[in-house]
Formats: C-alpha cells, sequence, structure tokens
C-alpha cells in the first residue's frame, strides 16, 4: 500500500529575498565622523596580556635621595651661638670694672748724695740704695704708709711686708685709696720711686720690710702706732 507523499512547502518566489512580510525595518543613516587617533595610554600595550591591569605610573621624584637638613641645622646653631656671644658680651660690658691700679713711676734724682733715708744692699751686694718712709695714717682697718726708694748702684727689684711688734704674722700690702701704689717692681740706678702702701694690721708699732722683688729680706723701719 502506498501512500501518497505530502506536498512541500512552495518555494520562496526568490531564493535571495525575504518572504513578503519580513523585511527589515529601514535603518536611519549613519553619520560619518573622522576617527580620532587612541590616546597613549589608552593603547592597548602589546607586552601586557589581555585584561592584566595597566601598572601605576611611577613618577622620577621617587627615586631622588632623601633631603638633607644638615645644612640647615648648622646653620641654625650657629645662628643660636652668635646671639649668645652678643648677649654675653653685652653682659659683661655692663658690668662694672675695677678701677685701675696705678703703680708708681719711677723718677730720676741729680743728686742722690744728698738723698735722706736709711741705706740698703742687696742680699748679694751688687745693688744699693736708700728709702724711707713718708707719712703713715691709721684707720680703723689698717695703715696706709708712703715710701720712696731710691736706687744708687745697680737696678733694684722691690717688695714689702710688714708685722706687728707684738706678733708674728707676717702682712703682705693689700689694695688701699691711696694712688699711686708701690707695690712690688723695679727701678735702674739713679731713680726714685715714690708710693703709697696699705696694710690690714691691728693699730700697734709695727715693722716694715723692704725686699727684693724674690722676697729676701734688704731693710727695715718702724712705722708707730
Amino acid at each position: 500500500m502506498s501512500h501518497s507523499s505530502w506536498p512541500s512547502d512552495p518555494p520562496p518566489p526568490h531564493p535571495q529575498q525575504p518572504w513578503p512580510g519580513n523585511y527589515p525595518a529601514p535603518q536611519a543613516p549613519v553619520p560619518w565622523r573622522p576617527q580620532l587617533p587612541t590616546p597613549a595610554d589608552e593603547r592597548p600595550d602589546p607586552t601586557r596580556a589581555l585584561g592584566q591591569q595597566q601598572p601605576a605610573s611611577v613618577h622620577i621624584d621617587a627615586f631622588a635621595a632623601p633631603k638633607n637638613h644638615t645644612p640647615l641645622l648648622v646653620t641654625i646653631a650657629a645662628l643660636v651661638a652668635l646671639a649668645l656671644v652678643i648677649v654675653g658680651g653685652i653682659v659683661i660690658n655692663a658690668q662694672p670694672r675695677p678701677a685701675p691700679t696705678v703703680s708708681a713711676t719711677p723718677t730720676r734724682v741729680s743728686s742722690p748724695d744728698n738723698l735722706p733715708g736709711l741705706p740698703f744692699t742687696s742680699p748679694d751686694g751688687r745693688v744699693s740704695g736708700r728709702w724711707e718712709v713718708l707719712s703713715s695714717r691709721w684707720d680703723s682697718e689698717g695703715v696706709t704708709v708712703q715710701v720712696r726708694v731710691h736706687a744708687v748702684d745697680g737696678t733694684v727689684t722691690y717688695s714689702f711686708m710688714a708685722f706687728a711688734n707684738q706678733g708674728a704674722t707676717v702682712h703682705d700690702p693689700v689694695p688701699g685709696s691711696s694712688r699711686p701704689e708701690l707695690g712690688t717692681g723695679q727701678i735702674a740706678e739713679g731713680d726714685t720711686a715714690i708710693g703709697y702702701l696699705y696694710f690690714e694690721v691691728p693699730r700697734e708699732d709695727m715693722t716694715l720690710i723692704l725686699a727684693t722683688g724674690a722676697g729676701r729680706q734688704m731693710s727695715a723701719l718702724v712705722v708707730k702706732a
């Protein structure tokens, strides 16, 4: 028994055309735009795999050496030191200064043979001269003595000391109020030195000693209380 085959669908009117009623909707024409160059940072990197994130940009300053602040610190320290020196100088200059000590100035005598006073000779016999106490003035603390020393032969170096006749303590002269102070020094042959000495001793008879610059005794005179 044979079956009749069903008739197949009729072929389309034309193999290259769509069926009637299935035509696509017409599309609006796309305006022409010039193609702009792609920015360098958006271009694909041929050395990087697709989808790999682009590395963060690195600035050249990141590789610079750290700044050295040592010169600035040295400059600040120098300015501070200079300020301290200036302030210290102002403070020092503002402080009262002690009055300068005036020493006796030797004078030359034309006729030493007529000089008064007690003769003296150095321990080695090379130097000789004459000396005397011209005046003395006592106060509540001690005594001021005016002395004259003359060099007859050689250069005389001199110093002074004293002690109370009732004691054994030796006293050196201290700064006093009378000028010029005699203290220690030297005078050339033919010269004379006149000046003042002050001793802090109790008021009683005192022995005044004339010594060399090295402290060796040459002569002594009594100063009355």
